[in-house]
C-alpha cells in the first residue's frame, strides 16, 4: 500500500512540474477557463496512472474541495491520521 501511495505522490509532484509547460497557448486570467470547467486530470490520464493528493479534512470543503474531487481519483488523509 505504501508503494501505491508513494507512486501516486511522485506522479502528482511530477505533473505539477510538467503541466504548466505543456500548455499549447498562453491565456490571460480573464480568458482562462475555471478549473471545474475543464476535463478532469483523472480522466485525461486514466490509461496512464492515478492522480492523487494527501489533504487535511478542511481542504475538502468549498471550491478547493470541489477542485480536488473533480481532478483527483485518490484522496488520502494528511499526516494527522498516520500511525506513530
Amino acid at each position: 500500500m505504501h508503494k501505491r501511495i508513494k507512486k501516486t505522490f511522485i506522479t502528482t509532484m511530477a505533473l505539477s512540474l510538467v503541466l504548466p509547460f505543456s500548455m499549447n497557448h498562453i491565456t490571460t486570467a480573464d480568458s482562462a477557463p475555471h478549473g471545474l470547467e475543464v476535463e478532469p486530470l483523472k480522466e485525461r490520464y486514466e490509461d496512464s496512472f492515478e492522480i492523487g493528493a494527501a489533504v487535511e479534512p478542511y481542504q475538502l470543503e468549498g471550491t478547493h474541495g470541489e477542485m480536488l474531487k473533480h481532478h483527483y481519483n485518490s484522496i488520502t488523509a494528511e499526516k494527522r491520521y498516520e500511525a506513530h
